[in-house]
């Protein structure tokens, strides 16, 4: 189980009955990218969208419509 990003490059490592589940944040969505490399690993992959309706909050190119996702600079230095 883990947000969306790049730990899940390590699927081919889990355990052969493994699989994940992947969150996916308001306003963004990619269903297939690691979902596709979970085929190929022959382990299994379900995402789960977080916020309330990603067909008005996503466009087909996984983007937000309406939604800026950004992190402060100073925050990110300081953790």
């Amino acid at each position: 189980i883990g947000p969306h990003g790049a730990q899940l490059t390590s699927i081919p490592f889990l355990p052969a009955c493994g699989g994940f589940l992947e969150f996916f944040p308001k306003g963004y969505l990619k269903e297939k990218f690691f979902g596709s490399l979970a085929t190929v690993s022959e382990r299994s992959h379900f995402s789960m969208y977080t916020g309330r309706n990603k067909t008005e909050e996503v466009d087909r190119l996984g983007k937000s419509r309406r939604f800026h996702i950004e992190a402060d600079p100073s925050l990110v230095v300081e953790v």
